[in-house]
């Protein structure tokens, strides 16, 4: 008869204990949390999926900087390629939505977007302001 009720102490102890863990540790998630991603940014890397996407601010001496975006591998551009052109412009109109919000007054001379592919070719889009501007919607 011990022998039960010493067991049963020891299945509480430790049944008590593990749900003390799952608490914290879930407390713990809800501390650290992903970092929030711009809508813009995130439909790019959702629609090209790419291995590795790249954001670099270009400093110019003429007071205007250039903003280059460049996406690594990524599965949909290496196998439309008859299409890229058409794909950079998409990913430079959000890129330049996402630059807009962040950016206060927003003054860039180019947008650069390129594309790396699994083969090792590179493409490159240069796009100024008025470029933008007449392939948005």
């Amino acid at each position: 008869m011990k022998t039960y009720i010493y067991l049963a102490i020891l299945i509480t102890l430790f049944s008590c204990k593990e749900n003390k863990i799952e608490v914290q540790e879930k407390q713990n998630v809800k501390k650290i949390g992903p970092p929030k991603i711009d809508y813009e940014i995130r439909e790019i890397g959702q629609l090209y999926r790419p291995e590795m996407m790249q954001q670099e601010e270009i400093k110019n001496g003429n007071g205007k900087n250039n903003y280059r975006y460049t996406l690594t591998n990524s599965d949909l551009l290496d196998q439309d390629l008859q299409n890229i052109q058409i794909h950079s412009r998409k990913i430079a109109l959000n890129y330049y939505n996402f630059l807009i919000k962040i950016n206060s007054p927003f003054n860039y001379e180019k947008i650069i977007v390129k594309i790396v592919h699994r083969n090792g070719k590179i493409d490159s889009f240069e796009y100024s302001e008025k470029e933008i501007k007449e392939i948005m919607p």
